[in-house]
């Protein structure tokens, strides 16, 4: 079995592929204004989290990885 860092050591993802998906379906239902209104809020409010919550990583090296 090959040896791979658990995914609790990997750095957090940005959401992007979530954004574009969820963009292309309001996209394809043909949203009214309010849903892309709602859509744009979250969208706001998931892409801040996630760049708070990436500055505010802490870096650390796994014995026997980049050594």
């Amino acid at each position: 079995m090959p040896t791979v860092i658990d995914d609790k050591c990997l750095p957090y993802r940005l959401p992007l592929w979530h954004s574009v998906a969820m963009w292309l379906l309001c996209d394809r239902l043909k949203i009214p204004s309010w849903g892309w209104g709602v859509f744009w809020t979250l969208q706001v409010i998931i892409w801040t989290a996630a760049i708070v919550y990436t500055i505010g990583q802490k870096k650390k090296m796994l014995p026997g990885f980049g050594e």
